[in-house]
């Protein structure tokens, strides 16, 4: 099996275990940033013709587009429910297990990435995040990814990931 192939595997095992254990937060309603800040300017974009400064979202035009503009888009073309919400965050997170394992196997090998994206897994910061739409799984998944490409010396990926990052959250400039 090439290269290829056997990454989007390992992606896919992830994804499949961040959804088998997340199913009963699927359908949950929204709590914290995302009913306060994100949903509702995700919405906004998505309403406004995807003006990244809608006018009735709350007077702060202070805060990072990525996330919100990435909701508004995946909610236009599957719709705003909370099922498409959490979805698109345990796909952030299964990117940042899949990048952590990425990380372990180019530091080491294949089993240490498995190892290092296992302890990612079960680390209970990460795993209770995993079930809330908020900013901080892209931050999250943005920073994993631009050490990666860092380490590999892949400057225009790493340049693509660390504008990704500093666009989802304030504190991702400080992780560059």
């Amino acid at each position: 099996m090439n290269r290829f192939y056997r990454n989007n595997t390992v992606f896919f095992l992830f994804l499949f275990l961040l959804l088998l254990v997340k199913i009963p937060i699927l359908n949950l309603p929204y709590h914290w940033d995302a009913m306060g800040y994100e949903i509702p300017y995700a919405m906004a974009i998505k309403s406004d013709n995807f003006d990244l400064v809608p006018e009735d979202v709350f007077n702060d035009t202070g805060q990072p587009v990525l996330f919100p503009l990435f909701l508004a888009i995946v909610f236009k073309l599957c719709g705003a429910k909370s099922l498409v919400g959490h979805f698109v965050v345990i796909v952030f997170s299964s990117l940042s297990l899949f990048y952590v394992y990425l990380l372990g196997k180019f530091l080491k090998s294949r089993k240490a990435g498995f190892i290092a994206a296992s302890l990612l897994f079960f680390f209970p910061h990460f795993f209770s995040l995993t079930g809330i739409v908020s900013k901080i799984n892209i931050l999250t998944t943005f920073v994993i990814i631009s050490v990666y490409y860092g380490l590999k010396c892949n400057k225009g990926r790493f340049l693509i990931a660390a504008i990704c990052l500093v666009l989802s959250n304030h504190s991702g400039m400080y992780f560059l």
